[in-house]
């Protein structure tokens, strides 16, 4: 009896599954289940009615996608292990949102301590890895200094105290607008999945192939 093995793909569409699939099959079914069974589902939370979206559907909706960011790091490291969760998370939100986020800050602070700027956007990542994803999939609701607005113009904002003895940054608070996230993420593994059809990025695409093997074996549990 034939498995589905995505959204749109069972074992008998593709017979290679799973010790014979190259690379191509195997981007074809990682951008078939993310946007299948993850992506698209939080973008038909987002388009509820209003009412509704502001008090349930964009908490279900980030609990979805924001294992985005570890996953991402993950496949583009080609990271073969279990563990280092943080680690990657943070990694990936830099990716999808760190130099927009840093040029915002450096705008809105005048540059007064560039340097400190990387760190400032990495400690927002943490607050996010911990506050939201974590505490979405732990205690059904987001921490401290989360806030959810789906009439926020951005995707992610980020509220800073300035310490100017310590000349740092102290993220206090991360405003979220579940619908643009999804629309963001949306988009940029669209971006990603593009980079990995091409054969000239061949390390990208070597990496993506170790993560993918990884995630198939029975033992890595």
């Amino acid at each position: 009896m034939p498995q589905w093995i995505s959204p749109r793909f069972t074992t008998d569409d593709v017979p290679e599954f799973p010790d014979r699939l190259s690379v191509d099959a195997m981007v074809d079914l990682f951008e078939d289940r993310t946007l299948g069974w993850y992506l698209d589902i939080a973008k038909k939370m987002a388009s509820i009615s209003k009412e509704l979206f502001e008090s349930r559907s964009g908490f279900a909706e980030l609990t979805i996608v924001t294992n985005y960011f570890e996953m991402y790091a993950k496949f583009r490291d080609g990271y073969a292990d279990k563990y280092d969760s943080e680690k990657y998370f943070v990694k990936g939100f830099r990716d999808v949102f760190g130099e927009q986020l840093e040029r915002t800050l450096v705008q809105g602070s005048r540059a007064l301590f560039p340097d400190a700027v990387r760190l400032a956007v990495d400690s927002a990542a943490r607050m996010l890895y911990q506050r939201v994803r974590c505490d979405l999939y732990h205690a059904a609701a987001t921490g401290p200094g989360i806030v959810l607005n789906a009439s926020n113009n951005s995707p992610i904002s980020l509220l800073f105290d300035l310490h100017q003895r310590d000349k740092r940054y102290d993220c206090v608070e991360i405003v979220i607008n579940p619908g643009l996230l999804t629309a963001r993420l949306k988009q940029h593994l669209s971006d990603y999945v593009a980079q990995l059809r091409e054969p000239k990025n061949a390390s990208l695409r070597e990496n993506f192939r170790v993560r993918f093997r990884y995630l198939l074996r029975a033992d890595r549990f």
